[in-house]
């Protein structure tokens, strides 16, 4: 007797189903109607957007998540490799960033991506135009990373500038003996600062909190608590001023240039509390 001869058939679909795939997209976490809506005409605040020329096509890392979780209104990340605009990932804007002068794409950072490194003048930074969600005026938070390589000037990390004499925004700024300090712009220093544990050549987490009023003002280095100031009120206030990343418009003179790199970032109009901070510290491999 012969073996049984089998013989397989291919399965076809059904009509319904024979149609053209293309651009599939995966994404880590469910979108926002207001995400579609941005994905759709290509500016995402949750993935990058493949095939830019400005943005590289790598799905978002821990730290990335770890952020956006907790609702920055700006997020710059800079992870571009060329050209000048910055990708704003946060929901709220897009508040897409713009370098002026000389600013070095590209830098190797902590976080994986990249950096930047703004040239050593007031010419040199990156910025966005002003918008009411950036003029906080009462609670907030800001986080960066820097890489310092000079202590012998203050510098301006991030600021919203200074309109006359009673309308100064919000800025953090390193001072030189290595502190973190929240201010007014070059209306009061946030004195005291953070603890002095910042020195040249080395990349650190900086976040720096205020709940608005006489709440104490908190400060963060690498997830950890470096200090607070319970000493004066630092309310800003809403300014014309753009939002600006290394160095302040203190009402058209120019401060505080950056000397350095800068990484990663973002903006809140809340508080993050040392859980929340100590959780983007520790996703920054990831």
């Amino acid at each position: 007797m012969s073996a049984a001869v089998w013989t397989p058939k291919l399965w076809t679909p059904p009509k319904r189903w024979r149609r053209h795939l293309d651009e599939n997209d995966i994404f880590r976490a469910m979108l926002t109607s207001t995400e579609k809506k941005r994905w759709a005409s290509g500016q995402v605040p949750t993935i990058f957007r493949p095939g830019s020329a400005d943005v590289p096509s790598n799905p978002i890392s821990g730290y990335t998540a770890a952020v956006l979780a907790d609702a920055p209104v700006l997020y710059w990340k800079f992870d571009e490799t060329s050209g000048t605009n910055v990708q704003d990932f946060a929901s709220s804007g897009p508040f897409t960033g713009t370098c002026q002068g000389t600013v070095t794409r590209n830098v190797p950072a902590i976080v994986p991506g990249a950096g930047v490194t703004p040239g050593t003048t007031t010419a040199d930074y990156i910025s966005t135009p002003d918008a009411a969600t950036l003029d906080i005026t009462g609670a907030y938070s800001a986080e960066f990373w820097i890489k310092t390589t000079s202590l012998a000037a203050s510098q301006m990390m991030v600021s919203k500038g200074r309109d006359g004499a009673s309308s100064a925004g919000y800025g953090v700024f390193l001072g030189t003996t290595g502190a973190l300090v929240l201010c007014k712009v070059q209306v009061t220093n946030g004195s005291p600062g953070s603890n002095a544990v910042i020195t040249t050549g080395n990349w650190y987490h900086c976040v720096v909190t205020y709940p608005g009023g006489t709440g104490t003002i908190s400060f963060y280095i690498n997830g950890a608590a470096q200090g607070t100031n319970t000493s004066q009120t630092l309310a800003a206030n809403a300014t014309t001023k753009a939002f600006e990343v290394a160095r302040c418009d203190d009402n058209g003179t120019l401060r505080f240039p950056v000397n350095g790199s800068m990484d990663e970032v973002a903006i809140y109009n809340t508080v993050l509390n040392s859980t929340q901070v100590s959780n983007h510290y520790n996703a920054r491999l990831t």
